[in-house]
């Protein structure tokens, strides 16, 4: 099978799990995280679905890498959604860091009990998926 419908496919699973999972839990808001985090990490899901297709019919990825890569672009997508919530609620009137420096102490707070919490989570996720996606495109690029 081609390598991009492979990445086509890791992408449309992505959107029809979480879909269903934001629709599960907030149905009202389901559009907006849908269009706001879903489908942006989904590209990103298709994009590493179809180079890892590559890696796997070169013989070049093992299921340990997978996993670490999964990890790393969890981290990479949630610390840069982070860093923009931390700016903007700095800016912003009536948020939790409302008047503060960005590089302050309470920034640096709000890091560490929010944001870290987040990456770090957001690292498990982006490497379980990448195991399951690494099991699933190995059946793709068999047949």
């Amino acid at each position: 099978m081609a390598t991009w419908k492979i990445g086509a496919i890791d992408g449309a699973i992505f959107i029809a799990v979480w879909s269903c999972i934001a629709l599960a839990i907030t149905p009202l808001q389901s559009m907006h995280i849908a269009a706001m985090y879903i489908i942006p990490v989904a590209l990103t899901v298709s994009f590493l679905g179809r180079r890892q297709a590559i890696s796997i019919q070169q013989g070049r990825i093992t299921l340990l890498q997978a996993a670490i890569g999964g990890a790393k672009w969890g981290a990479a997508l949630s610390s840069a959604l982070v860093a923009i919530t931390i700016a903007t609620e700095v800016n912003a009137a009536g948020g939790h860091l409302d008047g503060q420096a960005l590089f302050g102490r309470a920034t640096g707070q709000y890091l560490l009990l929010y944001g870290l919490p987040i990456i770090f989570t957001s690292s498990l996720l982006g490497a379980l998926h990448a195991v399951r996606f690494f099991k699933i495109n190995l059946r793709l690029v068999g047949s």
